[in-house]
């Protein structure tokens, strides 16, 4: 008994051995065009790497300050210095001891300056009193913290400098007659 081989389906016939099947080979722009869910894993990619930029942004100090009352102060505010924002809210929890609101601020890398034991702080808010109206721009939009440093006094020149002392110049209202 003689067992005669089976040829494979893919061989010629009358041949025992199989013929290759030539395919195109599949590149990453062909997959690109194929399919749309590329896009959506390209945006993914996108909105990742902006999340990773914004957390490793250098950022400032950061201050934790205890207020008696939070006045409505949520995270996200501002801290404000002379009108410019030096700062965010970044936490509002209540005091562990439950004697007021104690505030975590992130601040500006270019305002760490006012992180000093002399730095005021205080909620703003809306007053009304015999002395004037202020803080109306927080009547309707959002409370922030203002901050009040004293100037940074600069270090006297040393005995064998030759520099000359800067003045500055105030800008004080003048009264002009004519």
């Amino acid at each position: 008994m003689t067992i005669d081989p089976v040829p494979d389906a893919g061989a010629a016939p009358g041949s025992q051995f199989p013929l290759a099947e030539i395919r195109r080979r599949l590149t990453f722009v062909d997959l690109v065009r194929g399919s749309r869910l590329w896009w959506l894993t390209l945006a993914c990619l996108v909105v990742a790497l902006l999340v990773a930029w914004r957390a490793t942004r250098p950022t400032g100090a950061t201050l934790l300050i205890h207020f008696p009352d939070g006045h409505g102060l949520r995270v996200g505010d501002a801290m404000r210095h002379r009108g410019i924002e030096v700062g965010t809210v970044d936490e509002v929890d209540l005091a562990p001891d439950l004697s007021g609101v104690d505030v975590t601020v992130v601040l500006s890398p270019a305002a760490e300056v006012l992180a000093r034991a002399d730095s005021q702080f205080w909620i703003v808010r809306p007053r009304v009193s015999l002395e004037g109206v202020s803080g109306l721009e927080t009547a309707i939009g959002a409370k922030y913290i203002a901050v009040r440093a004293r100037p940074i006094q600069p270090d006297p020149p040393a005995a064998n400098s030759r520099a000359l002392p800067v003045h500055r110049q105030t800008n004080s209202a003048r009264k002009v007659s004519r």
